[in-house]
């Protein structure tokens, strides 16, 4: 019999730019992660600067999921 897995996940969204989409997930990694998590984010859009605040905060690579940016093959 296959274990069964839980994976909870949280979609942080904001209709523009500068809203805190990004501070609040850098702050909902680092409780989590305090907390003894295994965190993961996974990060659409084209910003450099974000993707290094959230890893800090994580504790684990972030994840780009815009295909524009990295190609279909990645």
């Amino acid at each position: 019999m296959r274990e069964s897995r839980h994976c909870p996940a949280v979609l942080i969204a904001a209709p523009a730019s500068g809203q805190g989409k990004t501070t609040v997930t850098a702050a909902l990694a680092r409780l989590h992660r305090n907390q003894g998590r295994k965190v993961r984010v996974f990060k659409c859009g084209p910003d450099f600067l974000d993707p290094m605040i959230l890893e800090r905060a994580s504790g684990a690579p972030v994840y780009q999921v815009d295909l524009w940016m990295v190609g279909a093959d990645e």
